[in-house]
C-alpha cells in the first residue's frame, strides 16, 4: 500500500512485506536468519505445502527452500509441475495473441 492509500508504490516500505512461518524442529537448523521470497512465489509454494493446485494464474515459483525435508525425488517432481504450469499458462497467452491477429 502506498502511504497515501492507493497501490502500485515501488519504495521499499510497499514492496517489503513481513511473512512469517513457524515450522516444527526439524527447520531450526536450516536458517540461520531471515529469508527474502518474492510475493509473487507465495501462492504457488503455499499452495504445493498444502497440497492444492497452484492457481492457474499464477507464474511465480516454488520456493524449496522452504521444503527442506523432502526426498530430491520429491524435490524435482515439484519444480517439473511447477514449471508445466507457467509454461502452460504462457503458451495459451500465445495462442491467444496469434489468434488475435
Amino acid at each position: 500500500m502506498k502511504d497515501s492509500g492507493g497501490h502500485g508504490g515501488s519504495t521499499i516500505s510497499e514492496t517489503t512485506v513481513p511473512f512469517i512461518a513457524i515450522g516444527g524442529e526439524s527447520h531450526k537448523n536450516h536458517v540461520d536468519g531471515p529469508i527474502e521470497i518474492s510475493q509473487i512465489d507465495i501462492a504457488s509454494t503455499l499452495s504445493v505445502i498444502l497440497g492444492v493446485p497452484i492457481p492457474y494464474s499464477n507464474i511465480g515459483t516454488i520456493f524449496l527452500d522452504s521444503l527442506y525435508d523432502l526426498p530430491i525425488s520429491k524435490k524435482l517432481f515439484i519444480l517439473y509441475y511447477n514449471s508445466n504450469q507457467i509454461f502452460n499458462h504462457f503458451k495459451k497467452l500465445a495462442n491467444y495473441e496469434s489468434e488475435c491477429e
